[in-house]
């Protein structure tokens, strides 16, 4: 079995006053950028909300990882998934804490 390693280095601990640069700086050696997305109820909120999140994600030179920790992943999850701004701008990983059942929907 090959395991392919991906490097993705989180912005959270970046200069948010300079963060198209502090991005730029790991891009290049980088697979993608993992994003911290907080409610402020699942975990105090210290990151990004939506609308900060989808212009991060649609400026950046490379993949994103958007991490969803927020309270409920029934709603905010397909705010991301289905988020023109996120498809058009590589928003290739969207991985959620889920302590909750998620709806399920029949398709």
């Amino acid at each position: 079995m090959t395991r392919e390693i991906r490097i993705t280095p989180s912005i959270l601990n970046s200069d948010f006053d300079h963060l198209d640069q502090e991005i730029a700086k790991i891009a290049g050696v980088s697979d993608l950028i993992h994003l911290d997305v907080m409610d402020n109820i699942f975990v105090p909120n210290f990151t990004f909300d939506f609308e900060s999140a989808s212009a991060i994600i649609k400026g950046c030179p490379i993949g994103v990882d958007a991490h969803l920790m927020v309270s409920n992943v029934d709603e905010i999850g397909p705010r991301y998934a289905e988020s023109p701004n996120l498809t058009k701008s590589q928003c290739n990983i969207l991985t959620c804490n889920c302590y909750q059942p998620l709806r399920r929907q029949n398709n």
